[in-house]
């Protein structure tokens, strides 16, 4: 395995990687409040909380997905010299 040449940018700028920290944070959350004896319950409607970190897992699984159909359709391409 091997990184991507520009995984910096890809880093700062895929909107994957933007949702799939956003999903860790609020399962994190969701973790320490566990531990320290907080009930999330009591915040939020019943499974709103579940909700909110599943749709935003689903929209980094798209979101992962259309960057890597944009880069297939690039590399289908074929170049062009001048």
């Amino acid at each position: 395995m091997t990184l991507l040449p520009d995984w910096k940018t890809v880093l700062s700028k895929a909107w994957s990687v933007k949702f799939m920290f956003a999903a860790a944070v609020l399962s994190g959350v969701e973790s320490v409040a566990a531990i320290a004896g907080e009930s999330l319950a009591k915040q939020f409607p019943p499974g709103l909380y579940a909700a909110a970190v599943g749709v935003i897992t689903a929209l980094a699984l798209v979101a992962r997905l259309l960057a890597q159909n944009e880069t297939a359709d690039a590399a289908d391409e074929p170049e062009t010299s001048p």
